[in-house]
Formats: C-alpha cells, structure tokens, sequence
C-alpha cells in the first residue's frame, strides 16, 4: 500500500490517472493532485470521483460530522469549487465537470460501515435535526414508520472531474 500525496511511481509515467470515491480519506488533497500531475504524461487524462457537499462552511461542516461517525478514516469532502481551485492551481486542465448525485438509503448506509450504536444513534439526532438547507440540498426522504416520521433517504452529491495533463 502507497500514500496517495506520495506515489511511488516515475515523473510523466501514465497515460491515465483515475481516482474514485476514496479523495475524501486523503489528509492532503493538494498534495495528492501534484502527484497525479506529476506522475501523468503530457496530455493524459485524470478522472476524479467523489462526492460533493454544497459550497456553504457551515453545511460542510455539519456533512463531514456526520461522515466521521460513520467512517472513522475520513477526512473531508468538499464543495465542487473547492476541487475546481484546487485543479486550476495545478498544471492540468479541467475539460469536464459532470454533478450527479446518489441515493442512500440511510440504515443500509449505515450498516456498511458496522457503525457502532452510539455514533448510530448521533448521526440519526443530527440527521433528524438538519438544517433545512442541508433537508433540501440533499433532498430527505422521510417515511411514518408509526412512532413518527422517519429519514429514509437522501441524495448524495457526486461530482466526476475529467482533467488533462
């Protein structure tokens, strides 16, 4: 196993870097995408996938809390722009941005992870007790379950980042 913000292969090495669903463990994402810019040959590509959180400090925050009680390796997952200032302060070229997002159903999402019942019963308060924006930018969907209404699901932003060297 290799450090992402350190990989151990030579400079102008691949025609292709790819990277998907694992930035948010990254404790250096700058230095992470120096070294995919470092390790792509001239005019390769490099495609990012991760989620996405909206561009707001305090919905970030409030996402990422929630994300390190169900996942104890991550780190941060950040805003669609972020990623663009981040890119544009590299040598390589955004070509496209494609935003998608993903529905997780929450209980399944949480059991993937075997989160243990405290840090459960802390991400179901802070769930349930979101700020409207956060309700709405990640689209809730709550059921009667017949002790009340209940988060069944949301809407994960997705951002797929296609890049040139």
């Amino acid at each position: 196993m290799f450090d992402a913000e350190r990989l151990p292969f030579a400079t102008d090495r691949f025609d292709a870097v790819s990277c998907r669903f694992v930035a948010h463990h990254f404790p250096d994402p700058e230095a992470f995408l120096a070294e995919v810019e470092r390790v792509l040959a001239p005019g390769g590509v490099f495609a990012l996938e991760d989620l996405c959180v909206p561009a707001d400090h305090d919905l970030t925050a409030y996402v990422n809390r929630i994300e390190r009680l169900r996942d104890s390796g991550h780190v941060e997952t950040y805003s669609r722009e972020q990623w663009l200032d981040w890119l544009a302060e590299t040598g390589l070229t955004v070509e496209t941005v494609h935003e998608t997002s993903r529905r997780l159903e929450v209980d399944a999402w949480l059991d993937r992870m075997d989160v243990p019942v405290d840090n459960r019963r802390q991400i179901k308060s802070l769930l349930s007790d979101a700020p409207v924006a956060l309700e709405e930018a990640f689209e809730f969907q709550y059921v009667d379950d017949g002790d009340g209404r209940r988060l069944e699901s949301y809407r994960a932003g997705v951002v797929l980042f296609r890049a040139r060297g």
